[in-house]
């Protein structure tokens, strides 16, 4: 099951064109819109990491989105085969589990060359990442944590909220990503924010992957407290354990809808 779940989302054109190449758009404009020129080796490096955090958690945000809708048209699938089938919820998990880490990997190392590229033509600099990685297992984890949110959060709306409601559930982890990472960009946020949230936690330790330095909870200055990773770590951690738990709980009592039942009037 993992090659087929592998192949299933490789093949998965909508999830290429918002997974990498919008992506790739932004990482372009980082670069060369919103971006400065830096005759600074240091500051180019970290413009470029801050932007690469970033982006790197969007992208495998939109992995939550077709995940999310993958599991809803599954569900009658999925409850038939959890009760008559070999089939367990545990092995279902895993699969999914294993094979989201390849698809992770893969679109991890595709935004991470193309931010070395365009922010280095832009600085002029050959711009190496730190601790690459780091900054690859940093975006394998933050795929399986997206993985493992879109199966609870969908599971719990097909079951108990209504099924009208799974487009917005399948959103929910790239609406997160664009109101909690994002506007640290800018702002300073909340130090307890920064820390509980699993979204700036993943975008934080992908920053600090590639720039190799202590970084700040206004990513887009190099003034302010200095963010301790180790909480974010152990923060992002804890997060995959719990909705580990819960998925391999939930899962096991999804019930079958008619797919039907989402469709908007």
């Amino acid at each position: 099951m993992i090659k087929l779940l592998t192949i299933r989302m490789l093949k998965n054109k909508t999830l290429w064109s918002w997974g990498i190449v919008f992506m790739i758009f932004w990482l372009f404009m980082g670069a060369f819109v919103f971006g400065f020129k830096s005759n600074n080796y240091s500051v180019s490096l970290y413009n470029a990491a801050v932007w690469y955090g970033i982006i790197g958690l969007i992208s495998t945000s939109s992995l939550a989105t077709s995940i999310g809708f993958s599991v809803y048209y599954s569900n009658s699938a999925l409850a038939y085969s959890f009760r008559y089938t070999l089939l367990k919820p545990s092995r279902y998990i895993m699969d999914f589990v294993i094979s989201i880490c390849f698809i992770g990997l893969i679109f991890n190392i595709i935004i991470l060359l193309m931010a070395m590229l365009m922010f280095g033509i832009k600085s002029g600099y050959h711009l190496i990442p730190a601790l690459p990685v780091y900054a690859i297992l940093t975006g394998i984890a933050s795929a399986v944590f997206m993985l493992l949110l879109s199966i609870v959060l969908i599971v719990v709306i097909n079951n108990y909220i209504g099924l009208k409601n799974i487009s917005f559930g399948a959103y929910i982890p790239l609406m997160a990503t664009y109101l909690l990472a994002f506007p640290q960009l800018f702002i300073s946020l909340p130090e307890k924010l920064v820390y509980i949230s699993p979204f700036n936690d993943i975008a934080d330790i992908m920053v600090y992957s590639f720039y190799g330095k202590g970084i700040h909870f206004m990513l887009g200055n190099f003034t302010g407290s200095v963010i301790n990773l180790e909480y974010s770590v152990s923060s992002l951690a804890v997060w995959i354990i719990i909705l580990f738990i819960l998925s391999l709980y939930i899962i096991s009592r999804i019930k079958p809808r008619s797919i039907e039942g989402a469709r908007q009037i």
